[in-house]
């Protein structure tokens, strides 16, 4: 069944006037531009718009799987990283100034604040989210993440306000 279409814009008129007229006029109303070249859209482009556009539901949970399951890795990767760097920070300096007694205790105090405080705190976080993970069946997919954080948000907001508050005495000091 095709619709058939009647009228001026069938023969081709708009406004009684032939549609080369309505493009010249339309041409000379405009102010002449310089030409721009149009970039053309790449085979990649145009590859990945089908690959887009052919996805189905499944394959858009896989990725959105994928996605999660990264963000996931990389979160628990970076807080057990933050914690050793920690620990380097204590075995090499804090630990041997205490020991040497190179500065004072109040010197210590101002330029490592709550850092074992931070440690714990630190290593209380990793255990959290490793056992949201845990729990999911070691699939960090089905992980339930938020509760891990949301079980040492007081923990947090304890070391991290002492530590923040802190922080400009202890430059002013190193400086």
């Amino acid at each position: 069944y095709q619709r058939r279409v009647r009228g001026p814009r069938a023969r081709g008129l708009i406004s009684g006037k032939s549609v080369e007229d309505n493009l010249e006029e339309n041409t000379e109303q405009q102010p002449s531009q310089p030409h721009t070249p149009v970039r053309r859209k790449s085979s990649m482009d145009r590859r990945a718009q089908m690959m887009v556009k052919k996805r189905t539901e499944p394959e858009i949970q896989i990725v959105f799987k994928n996605q999660r399951l990264n963000v996931i890795n990389e979160i628990v990767e970076t807080e057990k990283l933050f914690l050793e760097d920690v620990v380097i920070i204590l075995a090499k300096y804090l630990f041997p100034l205490k020991q040497k007694k190179i500065i004072t205790d109040k010197e210590l105090e101002i330029l490592f604040c709550n850092i074992e405080e931070i440690r714990d705190v630190s290593k209380s976080l990793l255990y959290a989210l490793k056992d949201a993970i845990h729990k999911a069946d070691n699939n960090p997919v089905r992980a339930v993440m938020g509760n891990a954080f949301m079980s040492q948000v007081e923990k947090l907001s304890v070391a991290y306000s002492s530590y923040s508050s802190g922080h400009s005495e202890s430059v002013a000091l190193y400086d």
